[in-house]
């Protein structure tokens, strides 16, 4: 069975975890609500235990939805490389030198994360939102290919660690 997360721990919020769906690509939009957050890292539900995993991180300032298809209006973040997956029921941070991501109060920002070289993480189906007092994430986009392909609907397994200020 896959593990249960409480998200009473500030500055911690987790998606579901009923994941079973492999993709290479997944979008989610991350919504601050009063104020400004800083996103510290992101942790993803990898089925492997590979090492050196490719993983790249891009956004968009404005919601997801409606751009999926459209590379050129996202912006790269980062490129990053997962030095072991933790395996089928466990979060796998993507970087130790994760690079912030700004969130300001009342506005959303659109992320996609993107394993490459045929590296998969694991989603759910369903679109859910996640919230604590100071963000919600909503999960619904399956884009694997980069940008090559879309399947709504899929909710996203994982986690971001956050700051406020």
């Amino acid at each position: 069975p896959l593990p249960v997360w409480e998200n009473a721990s500030p500055g911690f919020l987790v998606t579901n975890f009923h994941s079973q769906i492999p993709t290479d690509g997944v979008m989610l939009d991350v919504s601050a609500k009063e104020s400004d957050i800083e996103i510290t890292s992101i942790e993803i539900h990898l089925d492997s235990k590979e090492a050196d995993i490719p993983v790249e991180i891009t956004t968009i300032q404005a919601s997801y939805m409606g751009w999926e298809l459209y590379s050129r209006i996202w912006r790269s973040t980062d490129k990053y490389t997962i030095p072991n997956g933790f395996g089928y029921g466990k979060l796998t941070p993507i970087s130790d030198n994760f690079k912030p991501i700004l969130v300001p109060a009342g506005k959303t920002v659109g992320i996609y994360v993107t394993l490459l070289e045929d590296n998969k993480m694991l989603v759910g189906s369903g679109y859910e939102a996640t919230s604590d007092a100071f963000v919600k994430i909503y999960s619904g986009a399956s884009v694997p290919n980069r940008f090559a392909s879309l399947e709504r609907g899929v909710s996203w397994s994982g986690a971001i660690r956050y700051k406020t200020s």
